[in-house]
């Protein structure tokens, strides 16, 4: 998803240390960030974001770290194929889909997501029909997305 790499390379841009990667590292990366949880809270917080199947590699890989015990603060997903359910770890999912999403074996673009049991945290479920380039294919590289990823990102390192 080249949307991805221009969205990291905007993050790191205004400052944050961002980088992209392929989903099939994912389980590498949730490793490193647990270990450097164990002995390095700053670390935190840690903000996952995904396209497709990133997206649903996005909301394992918080499985993967609520095993651990560790939170994750945000999730982004852009159009996800799975509708998974937000563990209990995350504190808030921002869901960029298209209704009209279309289906290839047990697969399908554009779906919503709920928490699993115990989860308190926010989910938003945002519909992006109405905005123009926002097709499966082009949900990941729209300005406008970007620019609220960003906003929402810059907004919760300066929780910190």
């Amino acid at each position: 998803s080249r949307g991805m790499d221009t969205l990291s390379e905007e993050l790191a841009a205004r400052g944050v240390d961002a980088s992209s990667m392929n989903f099939g590292y994912a389980f590498e990366i949730a490793d490193g960030l647990a270990e450097a949880y164990q002995t390095d809270k700053s670390v935190l917080p840690i903000v996952i974001i995904g396209h497709s199947l990133g997206a649903n590699r996005a909301l394992s890989m918080s499985a993967y770290l609520a095993e651990k015990n560790i939170p994750v603060r945000l999730v982004v997903l852009f159009d996800g194929t799975v509708p998974w359910s937000v563990p209990a770890n995350v504190q808030e999912v921002l869901n960029f889909y298209r209704p009209d999403g279309a289906c290839v074996v047990q697969s399908c673009t554009g779906v919503t997501v709920v928490g699993a049991p115990g989860f308190k945290g926010i989910i938003d479920n945002k519909d992006v029909t109405h905005i123009p380039g926002t097709g499966h294919l082009g949900i990941d590289k729209s300005p406008i997305l970007h620019e609220e990823v960003i906003e929402k990102v810059l907004s919760v390192l300066a929780e910190k």
